[in-house]
């Protein structure tokens, strides 16, 4: 068995070590680093958002279009049976 999994100090060639860092404690100490992170995260987080649009794209056009047409057939429906309502009651 390894010693550094055992407990013991010894390590092989090559091997981390991996220390546990509270994140606050971390922040505090390197605020300059916090401040990359969330530029980082933005920039990930924007870019994803432009590929989901991107994505989505197809269909907000498509629904929205539909949607103009459909308003704008009701809207001359409503204007026909507004005109025929006219012309029976004789307006």
């Amino acid at each position: 068995m390894d010693v550094a999994r055992a407990g013991g100090t010894a390590r092989r060639p090559g091997m981390m070590t991996i220390m546990a860092v509270d994140p606050e404690q971390q922040a505090a100490q390197e605020p300059e680093q916090q401040r990359e992170w969330i530029r980082q995260n933005n920039v990930i987080y924007g870019g994803l958002i432009a590929v989901g649009l991107v994505l989505v794209q197809p269909f907000l056009v498509s629904g929205f279009a539909a949607m103009m047409v459909h308003s704008a057939g009701y809207l001359r429906l409503e204007r026909a049976a507004k005109d025929a309502a006219d012309l029976v009651s004789g307006r």
